[in-house]
């Protein structure tokens, strides 16, 4: 039994610690983990900032900071140290990277090589660049780029995940079109210094939300909770997606995860 409720999870790489941000109180919290996964709940760590809406959090690849984005109008990123051995999580100076106003960081991926994180922007629609600071592991914002046409609505939208396929070519992020007729996988290629740019945008079924991409980067995988698909897409060379599966599913299936490569008959 838990504090409260885990609206997105993050486990340490060697299954250490586990790293939540809870939603609706924008706790972000962190527990120990024993030899066999087990939460050990007395460890607690829980921050709290007086802001609501943290949609995710994760750990740097070099395990020394974790990174909250929030959304909607309380749009903030806040940025803390952590220390791998005592499991303490403590504020950085600034805490805020003050994204701009408008984007509503949402979910992000760290670029394997380059020290670049990649925001989904929830209200922004498009892709938010930060350079991460090695040393004090700050984050500076580089750029926006948007991930949708300009005859999209003001108001009924929102875009959801975000991938990066591990042969770092390419980036796509999900885009809702809630009470719209629309819905939308945006795709990026990553050009030089890993700079996103836009693709054209892919009708997909009601409410892309979850992501995934295989190991061999072939195969984009999402869930259209609104509609109950899974859909699959193999990624052409260009970076534009070709459905070529679908299964039904319960509607409002949301997140999914990708643990080898698949075959699609």
């Amino acid at each position: 039994t838990l504090p409260r409720s885990l609206g997105f999870i993050a486990i340490h790489p060697e299954g250490k610690f586990l790293f939540a941000s809870n939603y609706r109180e924008g706790t972000l919290d962190g527990y120990q983990l024993d030899g066999d996964g087990k939460i050990k709940v007395e460890s607690l760590v829980a921050i709290n900032e007086g802001r609501p809406t943290a949609h995710c959090v994760r750990l740097s690849p070099d395990r020394k900071n974790l990174y909250v984005p929030y959304v909607k109008e309380h749009n903030a990123l806040y940025q803390y140290a952590f220390d791998e051995d005592s499991g303490e999580i403590t504020a950085l100076d600034p805490l805020n990277a003050e994204p701009p106003e408008g984007t509503g960081p949402r979910h992000f991926v760290y670029h394997p090589d380059l020290p670049l994180v990649y925001f989904s922007e929830e209200q922004g629609l498009g892709v938010s660049v930060y350079e991460r600071d090695s040393a004090s592991g700050l984050l500076t914002f580089r750029e926006s780029v948007v991930g949708v046409g300009p005859d999209i609505p003001e108001t009924g939208r929102s875009a959801s995940d975000i991938v990066i396929t591990p042969d770092k070519r390419f980036i796509y992020i999900g885009i809702r079109g809630s009470n719209q007729e629309f819905d939308f996988v945006s795709g990026f290629e990553l050009g030089e210094g890993g700079r996103p740019m836009a693709l054209k945008p892919v009708p997909t079924a009601d409410t892309p939300w979850g992501l995934a991409v295989t190991p061999d980067s072939r195969y984009l995988v999402v869930t259209a909770s609104g509609a109950g698909e899974i859909i699959a897409y193999e990624i052409q060379t260009d970076g534009n997606l070709e459905k070529i599966a679908s299964v039904s599913t319960a509607k409002g299936i949301t997140d999914l995860e990708v643990f080898r490569s698949i075959q699609i008959h």
